[in-house]
């Protein structure tokens, strides 16, 4: 495994989830991959399972959005290069012309071809239900 490829794998997680090519980052992932959202609440799944789901849930978010950026990312491998660390700012403008403004941090998990396999992410959870209609999946 390279450290450096799952780090450049992150950097362009973030580059296409800015441009909203939904499509091309669920590339990124594994097939049966899973995202676990500790911090979910009502808004969203607790978990995700396989690029389907995630692919509805995702374009269901980035539709609600005029435009999106994510400032101050840091991506750091750790635990060898199958783990990478990433803490990451997502600001944008929804639609309905309210800005969106959180704070997150994400533990990634890399298979040997560099795709995402597991994903915890954590963020605050105050505001984002309020800031979108989204439906479980």
């Amino acid at each position: 495994m390279s450290a450096e490829r799952n780090v450049e794998t992150m950097r362009r997680y973030f580059e296409l989830l800015s441009r909203k090519d939904i499509d091309t980052w669920l590339e990124l992932w594994a097939e049966d991959s899973v995202q676990v959202v500790p911090y979910a609440g009502d808004a969203l799944p607790s978990e995700i399972r396989g690029k389907a789901d995630r692919g509805r849930l995702y374009r269901g978010i980035y539709d609600s959005y005029e435009h999106m950026r994510y400032a101050d990312v840091e991506i750091h491998a750790v635990h060898g290069a199958e783990r990478v660390f990433a803490r990451w700012h997502p600001v944008g403008v929804l639609r309905t012309g309210e800005e969106y403004a959180n704070e997150s941090v994400g533990l990634f998990d890399f298979d040997d071809e560099g795709r995402i396999v597991h994903c915890t992410e954590w963020f605050t959870p105050l505001g984002f239900a309020e800031s979108f209609d989204v439906t479980r999946t």
